[in-house]
C-alpha cells in the first residue's frame, strides 16, 4: 500500500473543503456580477482584473514564492525570513509601481477613459498591496499552517462576496457604476491584509511570548537569495500568467467586451475543476519539502497526482452534463452564448490543473527552471493555436486553443516529473487497487473516526481480529 505522510489526509480534506466553499462563493459572486453588470460591463471588469493580476505578479518579483520555499526547507529562521521578504518586497513594489500603472493606457487603449482610469487604480493598488498579501500566504503555506491559510482565503473571498452581494441588492442592471465593483475588490484585499498581519503577530507572540526574537532582523544574504530565486520564479509566474490568461489577452484585443463577458462566464463554470488543482497544489510545497528520503518523495508526488485525478473527473462529468441548465438559470438567458465555450473549456481545465500541479511540484523540489520550460511550452503552443482559431471562431476558438496546448504540455510535464524521480509515467497516472482502498480508508477515518459506527467496529475487531489471532 502506498505510504502517505502523517497529516496529509487532514490537510487534503480540509483544504478541499475550504476550496469547495471558496469556489461556491466565487461562483455566486460571478452570478451576481453577471446579473448586475450584463455582458458588456462584465467583460470590462474582466479586463481590469486581468491586467491587475498580471502586473501585480510582475511587481511581486517572485519573492513570495521564494519565502515559501526557504521557510519550508529551513523553518528555524522563518520569522527573520518573513521580515526580510517584507522589506525587499516593499522596495521592489515602489520601484515597479510607476511602470505598471502607466502601462495600463497602452494595454487598454481601445477602452473608454473611465475604464482605463479604473484599470490604473486597480493596478496601482495591486502592485503595492497584493504582493504583501501573497507574502503572508506563502509564509503560512511554507510553515505548514494550511488551516490558517485556508481560513484567510475564506475570509477574503467571503468579504468580496458580501460586498458584491450588497451592491447587487442596492442596484439593478443599468443603474450600477462599475467603479463600485472595483472598489469592492480593493476593499476586500485592504481588510484582508490587516487581518493577515494580526494573525501573524498572534502566531509570533504565541511562539516567542513577549521576548525579542529574530523577526526584526534583516538578513542581507536571505534578501539576495530571495531575489535570485524569485527572479527565476517571476519569469515562470509571468509565463504562467500568460499561458493561463493568454486566451483572455487575445480576446481583449480582438473581440467586443460583450464576448469577453461570455468568456468570463465560461471560465467561471469550469472553476469546479480548478478547486481540486488548487487544493493539491497548496499542500504540495510543505509535503514535498518535508520528505526526507527519495522514496518518500516519490510516494508523495504520486499521491498528489492520483488525488487530483480521482477528485477532478467526477466534478468534470457532473458539470459537463448540467451546463445547459444552470448557465441560463444562474447567469441569465443573456449568457446562453457561453454554453459551447464552457463545455470546451471544461475539457481544457482538466489539463490546466495537471500543469498547475506539475509546476508546483517543480518548484517544491527546487527546480524552478523546469517550471519555466513547462509554462513556456504551454505559452508557445497556446499562442500558435489562438492565432489560428480566435480570428475565425472567437471564444469557441479560444477554448479549443486551451484544450490543445494544455493537453500536450501536461503530457510533457508529468513525463519529466516521472523521469527526474526515477519512476514510470504509468506509476503516476494510473491508480492501483491498493490506492483506491487507501483512499477509501482515509476518507472513512477522517470523516467518521468519532462516529458510533466506527467505535463499535473497533470494539468488535479488537475482540475478533481479522487475522484470527486474539
Amino acid at each position: 500500500m502506498t505510504n502517505i505522510k502523517k497529516g496529509m489526509n487532514r490537510d487534503l480534506f480540509e483544504t478541499f473543503g475550504a476550496n469547495v466553499f471558496l469556489i461556491a462563493l466565487g461562483g455566486l459572486t460571478s452570478v451576481f456580477l453577471a446579473r448586475v453588470l450584463g455582458p458588456e460591463m462584465r467583460g470590462e471588469l474582466a479586463i481590469i482584473l486581468l491586467w491587475s493580476g498580471i502586473l501585480s505578479t510582475l511587481a511581486s518579483l517572485g519573492i513570495n514564492e521564494s519565502l515559501g520555499y526557504f521557510v519550508g526547507i529551513k523553518r528555524s529562521g522563518k520569522w527573520k525570513y518573513l521580515y526580510t521578504s517584507l522589506i525587499v518586497s516593499a522596495l521592489t513594489g515602489l520601484v515597479l509601481f510607476v511602470p505598471c500603472v502607466f502601462s495600463v493606457p497602452l494595454l487598454m487603449r481601445d477602452y473608454s477613459k473611465r475604464i482605463i482610469d479604473l484599470g490604473m487604480l486597480s493596478v496601482g493598488f495591486c502592485s503595492l498591496v497584493v504582493p504583501q498579501v501573497m507574502l503572508a500566504q506563502s509564509f503560512l503555506q511554507g510553515s505548514g499552517r494550511i488551516r490558517q491559510l485556508n481560513l484567510i482565503n475564506l475570509f477574503n473571498t467571503s468579504l468580496y462576496f458580501l460586498l458584491i452581494l450588497f451592491i447587487w441588492m442596492l442596484f439593478t442592471r443599468g443603474h450600477h457604476d462599475i467603479s463600485l465593483t472595483v472598489g469592492a475588490y480593493i476593499g476586500s484585499f485592504s481588510i484582508t491584509i490587516l487581518v493577515l498581519y494580526a494573525l501573524l503577530s498572534y502566531l509570533r507572540r504565541n511562539e516567542y511570548g513577549e521576548s525579542k526574537n529574530e523577526f526584526n532582523h534583516f538578513d542581507y544574504l536571505a534578501g539576495k537569495n530571495f531575489i535570485r530565486y524569485g527572479a527565476s520564479i517571476t519569469i515562470a509566474n509571468l509565463v504562467n500568467q500568460a499561458s493561463i490568461k493568454l486566451d483572455q489577452i487575445f480576446l481583449s484585443f480582438l473581440v467586443s467586451p460583450a464576448l469577453i463577458g461570455f468568456y468570463a462566464v465560461a471560465l467561471a463554470t469550469s472553476a469546479g475543476i480548478s478547486v481540486t488543482a488548487l487544493t493539491i497544489s497548496t499542500i504540495a510545497l510543505p509535503r514535498i519539502t518535508n520528505a526526507s528520503k527519495l522514496e518518500e518523495r516519490k510516494n508523495v508526488i504520486r499521491n498528489l497526482f492520483l488525488s487530483y485525478y480521482l477528485s477532478s473527473i467526477p466534478i468534470f462529468i457532473l458539470t459537463f452534463a448540467t451546463l445547459p441548465f444552470f448557465i441560463p438559470l444562474l447567469f441569465g438567458c443573456a449568457f446562453d452564448e457561453s454554453i459551447n465555450a464552457s463545455r470546451i473549456f471544461l475539457v481544457g481545465s482538466i489539463f490546466v490543473g495537471a500543469n498547475q500541479l506539475g509546476v508546483a511540484i517543480f518548484k517544491a523540489v527546487g527546480l524552478p527552471k523546469y517550471a519555466i520550460i513547462s509554462r513556456a511550452l504551454t505559452l508557445s503552443l497556446l499562442a500558435f493555436c489562438l492565432s489560428l482559431l480566435v480570428p475565425k471562431y472567437n471564444i469557441v476558438g479560444a477554448a479549443w486553443a486551451v484544450v490543445i496546448s494544455n493537453s500536450i504540455t501536461s503530457l510533457f510535464t508529468i513525463t519529466y516529473i516521472a523521469k527526474t524521480n526515477g519512476t514510470k509515467l504509468s506509476h503516476i497516472i494510473f491508480p492501483k487497487r491498493e490506492d483506491l482502498k487507501a483512499l477509501k480508508e482515509g476518507i472513512l477515518k477522517y470523516h467518521f473516526k468519532n462516529s458510533i459506527r466506527l467505535r463499535f467496529y473497533a470494539s468488535i475487531t479488537e475482540k475478533y481480529p481479522l487475522d484470527g489471532k486474539p
